[in-house]
């Protein structure tokens, strides 16, 4: 998942909010979740760039939001 992605399903899909920092901490944007008070914040530029799972997957445990269905891990055990 990119930077890009990332943004796009914290702010669309998930409707979180974008928080204004202080000017010394520009290179961050602050997300909120207004659901539960989650916040997380992502580095900047949102760019192109792949982002660790492990990275994705606390972001959005931060924020209390579905992990993504591309970065789940696979089942280990067969239900059937």
């Amino acid at each position: 998942m990119t930077r890009r992605e990332l943004y796009n399903y914290i702010t669309q899909t998930h409707k979180c909010k974008q928080r204004v920092l202080p000017e010394g901490e520009a290179r961050c944007i602050y997300f909120e979740n207004p659901k539960n008070s989650g916040y997380a914040t992502l580095n900047t530029p949102i760019d192109d760039r792949e982002m660790f799972p492990a990275t994705v997957r606390a972001i959005c445990l931060s924020l209390g939001i579905p992990i993504p269905a591309a970065l789940e891990p696979p089942a280990i055990f067969s239900t059937n």
